[in-house]
């Protein structure tokens, strides 16, 4: 609340402390990955460079620190390297949340679509308000592709997508 001004420079500061804001997140490994990563060092040395991230591998976890969607690339791709599996991600706010996961609690047949003709699983995250998309990576970024075209015929004019 306040002058106009004020509100647009205050909400301008909380949106870059947001994106900016460094974290620090960590992945648990048995002792088998544990081996595996400490092996294969350039895998690790390859994801950071990739995602501005700096990764350590410390005892029986891996350190990642970074802005949070750099942590959450980072995670994905150690995990693909990991089990073969990759995970996507697209954001929504909370209200294009409830509203996409409201539709398709009349109606799954979107995402059953996506699913059968990508392969990969689109899921609903509501800790986080995000579609998670897992399977191989050609995989998830069709069915990114897919569930974009879904969401822009849900929301017109709302949905803003940047690929990297």
């Amino acid at each position: 609340r306040g002058p106009k001004e004020m509100v647009e420079k205050c909400r301008t500061q909380l949106v870059t402390d947001m994106v900016t804001n460094r974290i620090l997140d960590s992945i648990d490994l048995t002792p088998k990955r544990q081996k595996d990563l400490s092996s294969n060092a350039n895998v690790i040395k390859r994801i950071a460079g990739l995602t501005n991230t700096s990764i350590l591998l410390n005892g029986g976890s891996i350190k990642i620190r970074g802005v949070s969607r750099d942590v959450r690339d980072a995670k994905a791709l150690l995990h693909e390297h990991l089990t073969g599996s990759y995970s996507g991600y697209i954001d929504l706010d909370g209200s294009q949340y409830d509203t996409l996961k409201s539709t398709l609690s009349n109606d799954t047949s979107h995402l059953e679509r996506i699913r059968t003709s990508t392969g990969a699983n689109p899921i609903l995250d509501d800790s986080n308000s995000v579609i998670k998309i897992t399977g191989k990576r050609t995989s998830v970024k069709h069915a990114k592709d897919s569930v974009i075209g879904f969401l822009d015929f849900l929301f017109p004019n709302q949905i803003h997508c940047i690929n990297f």
